[in-house]
């Protein structure tokens, strides 16, 4: 990365935007990279917005996207970089309209899916003028009109001009259950790709929002998504022999969803396995605490009989 930051350097030094031979598709990866590695961020951000630059396929997270969307954990939108307002009830308002298209997809959202959601009490013709009102307003709260895509019935989220986590997540979690199903991956690789996409997760799906017949399919979706993608790499890891890692990955995963049993299960046969009889009664205890405390609930039978059989 040496020549790349000392480029790059000497691109912020003298304003430079633009030369002879400037190729939009190299310049966007190597914005990507540097961006990643932390090299010359500033520059590389008004770099990338003055000139267009579109991301890679890849959606890398640290892309300085037009429009930049928080579903995961606490809401949040902003636009060139600013946080939007959204204390004011009309904003509020238009937001749930971007809410529950993301709800649905955030691509190829069908309208009347949409209209049946946010206005179920309205007939067509007034549900369909609801509809183009809200997304009249949300396009001028966004300050960009082809951020929201509408045509053929269907609503988008430009892929373009906005970055969502959500799909960040998804692909993350794509690429950790494609190195799980391979048949020796690199563990350490493994370990960091799934570690990641913990990461991403930043919470449950609009965790702060009033709950709404729209939004719990998909917050249940992702929840079982993150579940299965770190019992797929950890149970890889295990037939790797990398015990330890496993142990890490499930810790951290059972952090993310403390309800998620199978994962404690896992994470006290990888205690067990390295001979830490004393670390996996600490951890259950911990667990069990969390879950009646926070949940209401007790272990199952079968995972408090595991306990003692390790004891």
């Amino acid at each position: 990365d040496a020549w790349l930051a000392e480029a790059l350097a000497l691109g912020r030094r003298f304003g430079i935007t633009n030369y002879p031979g400037w190729h939009t598709g190299m310049m966007a990866s190597l914005a990507a990279h540097a961006l990643a590695a932390g090299i010359e961020t500033d520059y590389v951000t008004t770099l990338v917005r003055k000139r267009g630059l579109q991301p890679p396929a890849t959606r890398p997270k640290h892309w300085p996207w037009e429009i930049e969307i928080h579903v995961l954990g606490t809401f949040s939108v902003s636009c060139a970089g600013k946080p939007l307002a959204q204390s004011t009830k009309g904003n509020r308002r238009t937001l749930d309209t971007l809410k529950a298209i993301i709800a649905y997809g955030g691509r190829d959202v069908a309208i009347e899916h949409l209209t049946a959601a946010l206005w179920p009490d309205a007939d067509g013709d007034t549900a369909k003028g609801a509809f183009d009102v809200a997304i009249h307003r949300l396009r001028k709260l966004l300050g960009n009109a082809e951020a929201i895509q509408v045509g053929n019935g269907k609503v988008s989220l430009d892929t373009r001009l906005c970055g969502l986590d959500l799909w960040g997540f998804q692909a993350n979690c794509q690429t950790v259950l494609d190195m799980a199903a391979t048949t020796e991956p690199d563990t350490d690789t493994l370990l960091a790709t799934a570690l990641e996409m913990l990461t991403r997760y930043q919470g449950d799906f609009l965790a702060g929002e009033p709950e709404q017949p729209w939004l719990l399919p998909l917050r249940e979706r992702l929840r079982a998504q993150s579940v299965r993608a770190a019992l797929a790499a950890g149970e890889r890891l295990e037939a790797r022999n990398a015990s330890a890692s496993a142990a890490t990955l499930y810790q951290r995963a059972l952090d993310a969803h403390p309800t998620a049993e199978n994962l404690c299960r896992r994470l006290l046969a990888c205690l067990r396995a390295d001979g830490k009889s004393a670390d996996a009664k600490a951890v259950f205890a911990q667990w069990e605490r969390t879950l009646k405390v926070v949940y209401g609930a007790v272990p199952s039978p079968a995972l408090a009989a595991m306990l003692e059989r390790i004891r």
